[in-house]
């Protein structure tokens, strides 16, 4: 609880032994979600050493850090001028974005809660028709990874994106290109696809001027926006469960019920999003244009 987070990545710390660290008094420490996690996973190498004779009990067996905080207070969404800062920004309006990426994947993350890396990996095949709905497919062919089971899962692309931002046409362009994934800008480090992304985002959202006041806010804020956006409009919550790729829980739902088909989550879940915000300036993007993508 008195280590900073990432603390191999930080100069400060990163040649330095815990006990060092300790005595620095850092201001900013791991999350207590994340000293859970790093407890749970030691637990259940120990409870290896313990059947296979190794030890003879878990020290860990039980342990568990209490926030102080509510879940949902953790990270926050990002608020109606949060969100104008961010997308009436000077590189937005004035299309000044040096990579596609830099223009498309914060917008993809606002209308559809899908987490960073799941968008940063996909492929063209991945945007396709299905009923009568474009969505995208997250799944984990290939080199792609999910983060559970339940993420596996097809995601109605809202009609900002296909009817303004010509989502469907821009992967074609890509397509005549040769490419086969929709940002090959990316290129797949150890974690994946999303570190460059982040780190952009980060500084991105500093040079926005957004404040966080009660919760943190990153890049994981837009699915928290999206999900409070849809509960505000009272949304089903094993819809709104099955669009963000969360388990339902239920043996009957989960194990019984099939999943929902792209037209029924697109009228209920994906027609219900809406913001106070003007991205009329967004369509006149030349990412938005396939053919600027071929001279």
């Amino acid at each position: 609880m008195s280590l900073p987070p990432n603390k191999r990545k930080d100069g400060r710390y990163r040649d330095k032994g815990i006990e060092e660290i300790v005595e620095m008094k850092v201001t900013t420490t791991m999350n207590p979600s994340t000293v859970n996690k790093t407890i749970n996973r030691s637990s259940s190498m120990l409870n290896w050493a313990l059947r296979n004779g190794y030890m003879e009990k878990n020290p860990l067996l039980g342990m568990h850090i209490q926030s102080k905080k509510r879940a949902d207070e953790f990270r926050d969404v990002f608020s109606t001028e949060d969100l104008k800062k961010l997308f009436q920004s000077k590189a937005y309006v004035e299309d000044k974005h040096l990579h596609s990426f830099y223009f498309w994947i914060p917008i993809i993350a606002l209308f559809t809660g899908m987490r960073l890396d799941e968008i940063c990996q996909l492929h063209l095949d991945d945007i396709r028709n299905e009923d009568g709905v474009y969505v995208f497919d997250v799944n984990d062919d290939g080199e792609r990874k999910l983060k559970n089971l339940a993420s596996k899962r097809i995601v109605p692309i809202h009609d900002f994106l296909v009817d303004d931002l010509k989502i469907v046409q821009y992967a074609k362009t890509l397509r005549e290109r040769g490419e086969t994934r929709l940002f090959p800008e990316l290129k797949r480090r150890r974690d994946g696809y999303s570190q460059e992304v982040s780190k952009w985002f980060a500084r991105y959202r500093t040079r926005c001027g957004i404040v966080q006041e009660r919760g943190k806010k990153d890049f994981h804020s837009f699915r928290h926006t999206l999900a409070n956006n849809l509960k505000q409009e009272t949304v089903e919550s094993t819809l709104l469960m099955e669009l963000l790729g969360h388990s339902v829980g239920s043996i009957t739902l989960g194990r019984y019920g099939k999943r929902y088909n792209a037209k029924l989550l697109k009228e209920k879940v994906v027609d219900q999003v809406h913001f106070e915000v003007d991205f009329e300036h967004l369509k006149k993007s030349r990412f938005v244009c396939p053919d600027l993508l071929l001279t």
